[in-house]
């Protein structure tokens, strides 16, 4: 019995240890200015998320802190690749998405000049090649 208490006291410690390892250690003035917050998942994503960050040695909100800076870093100044700087380009060429409705597509083609709609002609031709040789 005591063996057993013995072994269950080590185990604790163990785990009370590896948690305090990986504790982070913050100034209090970055504490102040944390701000906790809450929202709302499916319990079955959540589960599957502890699951791995777990399998990874990694606390939970570590790996949310460094997705949030990740994302902030991706998209934070905007999308890069449409940039307002480009719509300044006069080569740069603005047009409905490509899975847009018919009449979204009818009305912009009805506002494009001559010239204009032969390069949507070349375009679309190398489109078509395109597809055409994926089979």
């Amino acid at each position: 019995m005591v063996k057993i208490l013995n072994t269950i006291l080590i185990k604790n410690l163990i785990r009370m240890y590896c948690k305090y390892v990986q504790m982070e250690i913050t100034k209090e003035s970055e504490y102040k200015a944390r701000t906790p917050f809450t929202t709302t998942f499916e319990y079955s994503l959540i589960q599957e998320f502890k699951k791995v960050a777990l399998r990874e040695g990694k606390p939970v909100n570590r790996i949310l802190k460094e997705l949030m800076k990740d994302y902030i870093a991706k998209h934070g100044d905007g999308n890069p690749i449409y940039t307002l700087d480009k719509f300044q380009d006069p080569d740069f060429k603005i047009c409905p998405a490509f899975f847009s409705n018919h009449d979204r597509w009818i009305k912009y083609f009805k506002s494009l000049n001559h010239d204009e709609k032969l390069k949507y002609e070349v375009q679309f031709g190398m489109v078509a090649h395109a597809y055409n040789k994926s089979d």
